[in-house]
């Protein structure tokens, strides 16, 4: 949730003052963050390598879930959303 929060900023950033390489610096955290907690914590390769733009679409609706309410940070039986 951190790396797609740092990554809208960034991308937003490079919108708002036209400057794509903050476009980069928006996709590095992002990347990095979703890195780190599939192969450190849940032992598994992400889908962004075979499937990159699958990956980035998911990592903004699990956000929004997230947001919503409807998936939870503490408890997945905390999850509004069927599993």
């Amino acid at each position: 949730m951190l790396g797609s929060v740092i990554g809208g900023y960034w991308i937003a950033k490079a919108i708002r003052h036209r400057k794509p390489k903050y476009v980069l610096y928006g996709l590095v955290p992002g990347y990095a963050c979703a890195w780190i907690g599939h192969f450190v914590y849940e032992k598994n390769k992400p889908a962004s390598f075979k499937q990159p733009f699958y990956s980035f679409i998911s990592d903004w609706r699990m956000l929004s879930d997230i947001v919503r309410g409807n998936l939870s940070l503490k408890c997945r039986s905390l999850d509004k959303i069927p599993s």
